[in-house]
């Protein structure tokens, strides 16, 4: 068998097979076998919406699964039929943090939504991934300048994916089209992962408060 200047067999496939191989992988968008696939060109942690994967490549339909259905939450405006599985959300996360309270009047708005929020000057998102709601957030009027975000939840096993800022996003995007000027919330300091995502968004610290017993600080984002 004859070799080339570098080498390599000429009569043999291995070496443009494996090029080839490796080419159509990366372009694909995934990663070699038993590493954690991405999107190119996205973080490992923010793996975003792709329309379609590159056609005829290899692993095109496992490409179009995880780009187009396993990563994807849908968002959309809260209705009646969400109220109970809503308020499994609310209670799950909120014990997982150790920041349930039990039920009393602090969750009365939560009780008739449509009216409290929606119908009031604000606004009521769910997150659904595979029809389950895993991500919900709120707004409420304050004043004609203020709106306060309320109820941002997002079920421990899908943290740290980017649903509770593309909730966050929504809001802000919807609170701006409503004309208002200023967003303020307020966290407890147990809430660790809320503070990060707030302060990652833009929010700013304006002041520490007690509330129902629990330390609590204020944030605000100007629009």
């Amino acid at each position: 068998m004859g070799t080339t200047a570098h080498g390599i067999n000429c009569c043999s496939n291995k070496p443009r097979l494996r090029t080839t191989w490796r080419k159509r992988l990366r372009s694909s968008g995934l990663r070699p076998c038993g590493a954690r696939p991405r999107l190119k060109g996205q973080a490992r942690h923010m793996r975003l919406r792709r329309t379609s994967p590159t056609p005829g490549t290899l692993y095109e339909s496992v490409a179009y699964i995880i780009s187009n259905y396993l990563l994807l939450m849908n968002i959309r405006r809260y209705i009646t039929t969400d109220h109970d599985a809503v308020m499994f959300l609310h209670e799950f996360t909120m014990k997982h943090v150790g920041a349930y309270k039990g039920i009393g009047p602090w969750d009365n708005d939560l009780g008739n939504i449509i009216s409290n929020y929606i119908d009031n000057k604000g606004e009521f998102l769910v997150g659904l991934l595979d029809d389950n709601i895993v991500a919900m957030g709120a707004f409420k009027h304050i004043d004609h300048t203020t709106a306060e975000i309320k109820r941002m939840r997002v079920h421990p096993n899908y943290q740290r994916k980017g649903h509770g800022k593309t909730i966050l996003h929504n809001l802000v995007n919807i609170a701006k089209n409503m004309n208002y000027k200023q967003m303020i919330l307020e966290t407890s300091f147990i809430q660790v992962n809320a503070q990060l995502l707030y302060k990652s968004f833009g929010f700013k610290e304006y002041k520490n408060e007690i509330i129902d017993g629990y330390n609590c600080t204020w944030y605000k984002l100007l629009l």
